[in-house]
């Protein structure tokens, strides 16, 4: 079936011999008119045991997200959520949560799955944090959808580009409005709302929310429309994700092709893999991120790693420049730390954990989640920076999958900085290719 045929049943105000692109057109045109939508507030708040679970599962060692009397003693004034966990908080999850109102992105996916566009790859996603999150905020996303751009020709079948904007604010402490935070870099500040002052007020000595009620039912009302009164906006995110109808026989990326004088795996998986990603850069509006690699040689001192309760120095502003290169990290990409991210994310998409699912969307096994890809990128330069450094925003365009068995390698160099805030650019690669390339923006003290 083409994209001028239709598919299955009829979304409200069909015309008659509406073919599925129109359909889609129309559809996508009335739900970015809509503007911004709030969604159902998260099912909890903000909370330590889940932050533990994000930073164990990802190696995060940053005291700051854990260890409660280093957090204390940090600029942030208490524990704090690690920027990139922004959207796990209102993932959906899986059975026993309420189930969430239709967004303005969710009728345009549904119609495109309808129409045969069963595949999904993310290639983009771009998160601005004006300040850290702590235990005991309740967080409500409002989605915007901002476009569709199809169909298109790629190397995983014909599909569309779909992006939307999200945009989360705080009720804070008890789901009531939040208050702004910590002075490094003005109003894009890291550090939790009122510093350690506010820290006591809305959260118990060990980091755990305190004081009374959550707000977690008064704020999880599920209404839909344009936000009001929703809280003090933390955090927003550019995603972009290929529906795609995946061709059937297809060789998953990875796999060899029976014939012997076939090009090699990583070849062809790599060949595939960078078209689609060529067909997604001609899709954006704006400008892709440049990889990263080494420049002149110069390292930087890289922030000591170590078990919670150690201590873990943060570099100064002098000490970093233009050109500066970071140590590499090496991870072994094993079955368990693609599952166990998955879940920590609260990603219950089956190709991250059901190898057969993956498999039937073409792919030859789990894969890593583009949540788990941010926080990793995350982690990989606050490991070289030091638990203090803020982190204004992360920039990350995918590549290839980073499959289950494989080995993902991170480098990266400090590429600008521009009023106190540096840009570090990162790659990450795999045995297929770049299976990220982005940026970290971040403050250091000074």
């Amino acid at each position: 079936m083409s994209a001028r045929e239709e598919a299955p049943g009829r979304t409200p105000g069909e015309a008659a011999g509406e073919t599925l692109h129109e359909r889609l057109v129309r559809l996508a045109a009335g739900r970015a008119a809509a503007g911004e939508v709030r969604g159902s507030a998260a099912a909890v708040p903000v909370n330590v045991p889940m932050i533990r679970r994000w930073a164990d599962a990802l190696g995060d060692a940053n005291p700051v997200y854990t260890d409660a009397r280093a957090a204390a003693a940090s600029v942030h004034g208490g524990t704090v959520a690690p920027p990139a966990m922004i959207q796990v908080w209102t993932m959906p999850g899986g059975r026993g949560r309420a189930p969430r109102e239709a967004g303005p992105v969710d009728d345009v996916l549904r119609t495109l799955d309808g129409g045969g566009y069963t595949g999904v790859v993310a290639t983009d996603c771009e998160q601005t944090y004006h300040r850290y999150v702590r235990p005991g905020e309740l967080l409500v996303p409002a989605t915007r959808l901002a476009g569709l751009t199809g169909p298109k020709r790629t190397a995983l079948g014909e599909g569309y580009f779909v992006t939307w904007n999200v945009t989360w604010y705080s009720r804070g402490p008890g789901g009531t409005a939040a208050a702004d935070p910590d002075a490094r870099g003005g109003a894009a500040g890291g550090g939790a709302p009122g510093g350690a002052a506010a820290a006591g007020a809305g959260a118990g000595r060990d980091g755990t929310p305190g004081g009374g009620a959550s707000g977690e039912d008064a704020a999880r009302d599920g209404t839909a429309g344009p936000v009001s009164g929703a809280g003090e906006p933390v955090a927003e995110m550019l995603f972009r994700v290929l529906k795609f109808r995946p061709r059937e026989g297809k060789t998953p990326p990875g796999e060899r092709k029976p014939h012997p004088r076939g090009p090699a795996a990583g070849q062809e998986a790599a060949s595939s893999w960078e078209s689609v990603a060529a067909d997604e850069r001609g899709a954006r509006r704006e400008a892709g991120a440049h990889g990263a690699g080494p420049r002149d040689g110069r390292h930087a001192r890289p922030g000591r790693a170590g078990a919670e309760g150690a201590e873990m120095r943060t570099l100064t502003e002098g000490e970093v420049e233009v050109g500066s290169v970071l140590p590499g990290l090496v991870l072994e990409l094993t079955p368990g730390l693609v599952v166990s991210t998955a879940l920590a994310t609260m990603d219950l998409t089956p190709v991250h954990h059901d190898p057969a699912a993956a498999r039937a969307q073409g792919a030859k096994d789990v894969f890593l989640n583009i949540l788990t890809t941010m926080g990793l990128v995350e982690r990989y330069v606050t490991d070289w920076a030091g638990p203090e450094a803020l982190v204004r925003g992360i920039k990350v365009r995918l590549g290839v999958p980073a499959y289950a068995g494989d080995t993902l390698a991170f480098s990266g160099g400090v590429a600008g900085c521009e009023d106190g805030v540096f840009t570090v650019e990162v790659r990450g690669r795999v045995g297929l290719g770049d299976h990220a390339v982005g940026t970290v923006r971040l403050a250091l003290p000074s």
